[in-house]
């Protein structure tokens, strides 16, 4: 064996590397470009409107004054059907799209800087399981700008991954990853640590505290439904069954089915309507890797 047979292999190897280092660099270098920021505080806009929506109309319901339990596509449905609604839904299309790629950045590149422990590799798949929640939010808002309504896009989508081979065990990894962010959610709303995302310096004092507020409330109540979609996920992930999978309307309605559930339904619908006032406030406020 010749000297640049070994060599070789060893040159080839440093050239990936370097070419992936290239890459890695240059996907950072977008996410943390102003167009992508801006493009980012637009996904916070069309979130905020759209979990605001989605809880004032459960909540309406929980109290018997009308509204409904629905899920993000039936409130951009209630949309599109004003005038010049579908402009809106366009626009808020666009920001989801930011926003899933955001997460997808915050899972692969760690815009946030987690690190690699099992609470940071937890949190990144967490990041992860929401650029596809948030894809398929997209890819269902495109359906309903062009007029094709295919049923559960959550499903469709489940339907798809569980036909890959070992999809189970992906379908499964992004229920988990879901659970697992309903936990952060959880501890950031009992802790106040969604506020380390925020720059409230130039906030005024009295909004500040209000922010703090409706991000505890908010991110409690988005901890709850996080944790019941992640367990749908992984049951169907389970049974191979993608008609187990539910969104956000399955889990409002979960809860309603409970002893007590029109509190607990008017409970958790308030404060989605709480996040999405929160959200709004991040369009503003949110600190963003530059």
């Amino acid at each position: 064996m010749g000297f640049s047979s070994v060599v070789r292999p060893a040159a080839v190897a440093d050239q990936a590397g370097a070419a992936v280092d290239k890459a890695a660099g240059a996907a950072h270098d977008a996410a943390t470009s102003r167009w992508f920021r801006r493009l980012v505080r637009l996904g916070f806009v069309g979130t905020g409107l759209l979990y605001l929506m989605v809880g004032l109309l459960a909540a309406m319901a929980a109290a018997g004054e009308g509204g409904e339990i629905t899920d993000p596509r039936g409130a951009l449905a209630i949309v599109a059907s004003k005038p010049m609604g579908l402009v809106g839904v366009a626009i808020a299309a666009l920001g989801f799209a930011g926003h899933a790629l955001w997460h997808l950045a915050r899972a692969v590149l760690d815009l946030d800087r987690e690190g690699t422990g099992a609470k940071a590799v937890a949190m990144r798949v967490g990041h992860g399981a929401l650029a596809v929640l948030l894809g398929s939010l997209t890819v269902g808002t495109v359906g309903l700008i062009l007029g094709r309504n295919d049923g559960s896009d959550e499903q469709a989508l489940s339907a798809r991954l569980l036909a890959l081979p070992a999809g189970p065990l992906l379908v499964g990894a992004v229920g988990a990853g879901i659970v697992a962010l309903g936990i952060g959610h959880l501890v950031w709303a009992a802790r106040g640590h969604f506020a380390r995302k925020l720059d409230l310096s130039s906030c005024p004092r009295a909004l500040a505290s209000w922010i703090h507020r409706l991000g505890r409330f908010g991110f409690a109540a988005r901890g709850v439904v996080f944790l019941l979609v992640g367990g749908f996920v992984v049951r169907a992930a389970a049974s191979e069954n993608p008609r187990e999978v539910r969104g956000l309307d399955g889990a409002l309605r979960e809860l309603a089915g409970q002893p007590w559930g029109t509190w607990l339904l008017g409970a958790t619908a308030l404060g989605l309507a709480a996040f999405g006032a929160y959200t709004l406030a991040s369009a503003r406020y949110r600190r963003l890797p530059r």
